[in-house]
Order: C-alpha cells, then sequence, then structure tokens
C-alpha cells in the first residue's frame, strides 16, 4: 500500500505542476488591457477672429522682393562680388549680406561665389578674386 500511495502522490504532483504550467501558458499569453486615462477629452477652443495685420510700409526690392523701408536704396545699382570659394579662403565675409549668391564653377573642379549686394550693407567683403570672361 505505500509502493501505491507513492506512485499516486508522485502522478499528482505530475499533474499538478502541468496544471500550473498550462495556466501559465494561457494567462500569460492573454491580451493586455489599456490602462484607464484620467485625461479629460480635449475640447476644442472657438476661433477667434483676429484683425489682419497692416501691409508693411515700403517697396519691394526688385532681387528678392523682400520689404525696404528707405527707398533711397532702392534707387542705388547692384553690385555684384566674386567670392572665393577654396578650403584656405575659408571663412568668407559678407555672404549672409548679400540678396542673392550664385555658386559658379570655374577651372580646375574649384568654385566661387558671386555676391549680389543691393540694398543690404556690409563692413566686410572678402577675399575677392577676379571676375572671368565667361562670368559676363
Amino acid at each position: 500500500m505505500k509502493k501505491g500511495f507513492r506512485m499516486n502522490s508522485k502522478r499528482w504532483i505530475l499533474v499538478l505542476i502541468i496544471l500550473c504550467l498550462v495556466a501559465v501558458m494561457f494567462f500569460g499569453c492573454g491580451k493586455k488591457t489599456e490602462p484607464v486615462s484620467s485625461i479629460e477629452p480635449e475640447v476644442t477652443p472657438t476661433p477667434t477672429v483676429q484683425p489682419t495685420p497692416e501691409p508693411p510700409k515700403g517697396s519691394p526690392c526688385p532681387l528678392t522682393g523682400m520689404i525696404v523701408s528707405d527707398e533711397e536704396d532702392l534707387k542705388l545699382r547692384p553690385i555684384a562680388v566674386m567670392i572665393d570659394n577654396e578650403y584656405n579662403a575659408r571663412p568668407q565675409s559678407g555672404l549672409l549680406d548679400a540678396e542673392i549668391v550664385y555658386e559658379i564653377p570655374v577651372e580646375g573642379n574649384i568654385t566661387r561665389y558671386m555676391a549680389v549686394y543691393h540694398h543690404n550693407h556690409t563692413d566686410k567683403i572678402g577675399p575677392v578674386r577676379s571676375a572671368r570672361p565667361y562670368f559676363i
């Protein structure tokens, strides 16, 4: 009788282990529930009517279309300056103040910048290079 009891208890332990594993597999692979948020739903604000801003006073620049407040600056002629773009010539000065900047290839896979100034004023421009006949 003791021998049968041991055999019986081993079977029960094995059955319990199998049942636990099956339960873990089923409940562990279940869908995850998303937590309930305590955030209130968004309320769409009512649109407010804003007055239209006044158009800026001045005339547009013929090169960029930007509004220029000083009419006398628009009477000036544009000036084009060739600026070196070689690695050893960097950093260049005055490129940020130009209305238009063109990058033009020259001989030997080197490029140069042609900066066109009209109504913006700058203190320093350089390094200045010569213009080639084919730039014209």
